[in-house]
């Protein structure tokens, strides 16, 4: 079963390998913010979500990001 969940500070570092694009500086702003949701596939990490707001209002997809190896399980 696919679950979402907000990111959780044990999550940063497995999700630091996979998401280049942020810096470091940046890891504790996300994780604060609550605009990164984690995708677990039957309890493993196959994907997550950034978001922010355009004008405070409208909910903007900032980056996508699946795990290729869970992409045969029906996750992603």
């Amino acid at each position: 079963m696919l679950t979402l969940r907000n990111l959780q500070k044990e999550d940063v570092p497995l999700l630091m390998t996979y998401d280049k694009k942020v810096p470091l500086s940046e890891w504790d702003t996300l994780l604060h913010s609550g605009r990164v949701l984690v995708a677990e596939h039957n309890g493993r990490f196959s994907g997550w979500l950034r978001y922010d707001f355009f004008a405070s209002r409208f909910p903007m997809v900032h980056w996508l990001g699946a795990v290729l190896s869970e992409n045969t399980e029906g996750a992603g």
